[in-house]
């Protein structure tokens, strides 16, 4: 089996048949929407968000029918995909030898790594072709928000040599604690004044590896790096400059932030309903969604300890993350789905 198709029997095997499978598809297209991520929080998948970017319906769709055909997959119904007994082994299989790179964390970093990059290939590729003097070559990324960056933070004519010892070694420093194909890959990937860089077939030929391989590879150096600098920026001072921590993807809707603004003055749910003139349901949808982006957002407000630990008991004694199990195992049935998913927001168990 490809690697892609590996991916995709993984992810549908911790949705666990209780997601259609265009939830898949959203996940590793990394769609900015609360369902989603709520979604890859939920089922321990927020790693392989927005990992496959480029992928589309049209490949998804025929690796969903390849799946079901070679029995790794049924389908009910209601359009519910579920592993069978062939295709749970195949998963076990994958996971058992770590076929995803370990340094792969998509919620946090995809965004952040794909400016990162951008940013950093391009500055690498001019620097390097200015300091041995070559003024003429082609910028190997065509990308005006990055060009504009690299222009604003070049370094004058007497500090360049000391800004490519420097921006070298810090990324020694880095790739030294990356694995070997890891850090291969991502050279392999640079420009500099005698060669271009590889592009991931090239780089699969080259190292006889599926394509997608090499591309969560490569994802997972700069996830490794951009997750370094940000939590230690003293000690890379120059790559500190390329990580934009605004460009993460945990952040929520504008309309969720401008309810989360008024909630955190001491608004009431039905306070916030009056000063936006919203309705209740898209109120609590906000509220959900924040809960599910902070990490610090408490929800005993809305939810009782009681009533947080009789959900938590029923989705233990249940297995299920669907809302309408949940609640038709519930014993008090005065506790609306609202409460419940808020609970599930903060990870369920």
């Amino acid at each position: 089996m490809d690697y892609r198709s590996s991916i995709i029997l993984n992810t549908l095997s911790k949705f666990n048949g209780e997601r259609t499978v265009h939830g898949v598809y959203h996940l590793l297209k990394g769609k900015k929407t609360s369902q989603t991520i709520q979604d890859a929080k939920l089922f321990h998948a927020d790693h392989l968000f927005a990992t496959m970017r480029d992928l589309t319906r049209i490949q998804y769709d025929n690796c969903i029918k390849k799946l079901v055909q070679n029995t790794y997959v049924t389908i009910s119904q209601d359009n519910l995909y579920k592993l069978t007994e062939k295709g749970e082994q195949f998963s076990r299989n994958f996971r058992n030898e770590d076929r995803i790179p370990k340094h792969i964390q998509g919620l946090f970093y995809s965004s952040t790594a794909k400016y990162f990059w951008e940013r950093f290939s391009l500055y690498v590729q001019v620097l390097s072709n200015v300091v041995a003097g070559n003024n003429k070559f082609t910028p190997i990324i065509i990308n005006e928000k990055a060009a504009w960056w690299v222009k604003k933070h070049f370094p004058s004519n007497y500090n360049r040599a000391k800004v490519s010892d420097q921006l070298f070694n810090e990324c020694l420093s880095l790739l030294q604690q990356l694995s070997d194909i890891e850090a291969t890959i991502f050279t392999m990937k640079l420009s500099g004044s005698n060669r271009i860089g590889y592009t991931l077939a090239q780089i699969s030929n080259d190292l006889n590896m599926d394509k997608q391989e090499v591309n969560f590879y490569f994802q997972s150096s700069c996830h490794f790096i951009v997750a370094q600098v940000m939590k230690s920026r003293s000690d890379y001072p120059l790559l500190s400059s390329f990580v934009d921590e605004e460009k993460n993807n945990i952040m929520l809707t504008k309309t969720a932030q401008d309810t989360k603004k008024l909630l955190l003055t001491g608004k009431s749910i039905e306070e916030v309903m009056n000063i936006r003139q919203l309705k209740r349901s898209t109120i609590e949808d906000h509220v959900v969604e924040i809960a599910s982006s902070d990490q610090h957002f408490s929800i005993d407000t809305y939810v009782s300890i009681v009533e947080q630990q009789l959900i938590r008991k029923t989705i233990e004694h249940t297995g299920s993350k669907k809302l309408k199990e949940i609640k038709s195992n519930l014993c008090n049935d005065n506790i609306p789905y609202f409460k419940i998913r808020l609970v599930l927001a903060k990870g369920g168990l």
